[in-house]
């Protein structure tokens, strides 16, 4: 009977211990945010511009500018949604080699903005590491085409 009382205690001291343990999900968006900060991207939890609910925050993964006191710097510049046939633009407007560049995106991407701060995505990060690529590439690439 001792050894039932010993085994119960031990249990009762690390259950505490084994429920801090992060869940799958948890290590898989940590892998896919520390495999975005080795490709230069930051990520931020933000609210779409475009949701319904303010309250709803999204992982946005960017690509900063190096300098945003340029000219054309206010907030919000460009902002384009994906849609059934293609790229939408909801604010502003890039020329069409720009817009090209953002089909090479995943799917699970929803939008596009151009800021102060730089080019970013807002993404569900239902996508894996692989994903991360050809979205640094893309924001890379609109970044140097319309800062």
């Amino acid at each position: 009977m001792s050894y039932f009382w010993v085994a119960l205690l031990i249990f009762a001291a690390l259950s505490p211990l084994i429920a801090m343990r992060p869940s799958k999900r948890q290590l898989r968006i940590a892998r896919l945010r520390e495999a975005a900060a080795l490709n230069g991207l930051y990520v931020e939890l933000k609210s779409m511009p475009t949701a319904n609910s303010p309250t709803a925050h999204v992982a946005y993964y960017a690509c900063r500018r190096q300098r945003a006191d340029g000219p054309g710097t206010q907030a919000g510049l460009s902002m384009y949604a994906r849609e059934e046939d293609g790229w939408r633009a909801l604010r502003g407007a890039w020329p069409a080699r720009n817009v090209a560049l953002l089909s090479q995106l995943p799917a699970s991407i929803s939008l596009v903005c151009e800021d102060v701060a730089g080019v970013g995505v807002f993404w569900d990060e239902s996508g894996s590491v692989e994903d991360l690529e050809p979205i640094a590439d893309t924001l890379r690439g609109l970044l140097g085409r319309v800062s």
